[in-house]
């Protein structure tokens, strides 16, 4: 179990905020505003008894949508999931592990919510943020649970390949990331890790993300993998 490194930890941050916009990705600042607007009093109309609601609320409990607006409740579902991935960003500093993966596994639930159904883009949305939970888990967790937190990156990187816009290359950084993790926990450093290394560097999306954060990432991760290759004296 590894702390995340910081300056991976800002670009996280980054990349959560960044969710709530990309569900209205393709359309206006107006139309994102009208949009988000409409989600938040249609979750405010569920939770009034209770006092205001805020997403972040809802990484503590579950919620429930029931809207016959097309693709409300998946957007929604994806709001809650990246105020949860905000939070874990904000507090991974110095939270202890166990509460991290709490936070972190209410993102995951409400991420998978918003792939259940909705738009093509809402489910890259969720499908991309779903990724990032798994990630920021998989930093915090015992070892016995890693492979199976690889496990469902590799099998969300299946579904982000199936969605548009920039969901490829999503998978691919996700892919490399889950070669990259399974190399250097290997114990003894070798040139035996060398294959799998070339095959992260491979599973990498050539051309820029598109977003500079995104490029960031992609950059950051391709040089974790040349620097691993490196100490191994790979070719």
């Amino acid at each position: 179990m590894s702390r995340v490194r910081p300056a991976h930890l800002a670009l996280r941050g980054i990349f959560a905020m960044g969710l709530l916009l990309a569900l209205g990705a393709c359309k206006s600042d107006q139309q994102i505003l009208t949009q988000r607007d409409t989600d938040l009093a249609l979750l405010h109309q569920m939770e009034k008894a209770k006092g205001t609601p805020g997403y972040a609320q809802f990484c503590d409990r579950p919620l429930t949508c029931t809207s016959s607006v097309a693709d409300a409740c998946p957007r929604i579902y994806d709001h809650i999931g990246a105020a949860c991935l905000a939070r874990a960003d904000a507090m991974s500093a110095t939270a202890p592990a166990a509460q991290m993966r709490k936070v972190t596994g209410s993102a995951e639930a409400a991420f998978r919510k918003g792939l259940a159904g909705g738009s093509a883009d809402v489910r890259r949305v969720a499908a991309t943020g779903l990724g990032e939970a798994l990630e920021l888990r998989r930093a915090f967790s015992p070892n016995v649970e890693i492979d199976g937190i690889n496990a469902a990156l590799n099998a969300n990187a299946d579904t982000l390949q199936t969605l548009p816009g920039d969901a490829a290359q999503h998978a691919g950084y996700y892919r490399a990331g889950v070669l990259l993790n399974q190399a250097l926990r290997v114990a003894a450093i070798s040139s035996a890790q060398c294959p799998q290394l070339a095959a992260a560097l491979a599973a990498l999306p050539t051309t820029p993300g598109a977003d500079a954060t995104f490029s960031d990432r992609l950059a950051q991760r391709r040089a974790q993998i040349t620097q691993a290759r490196t100490t191994r004296s790979c070719s």
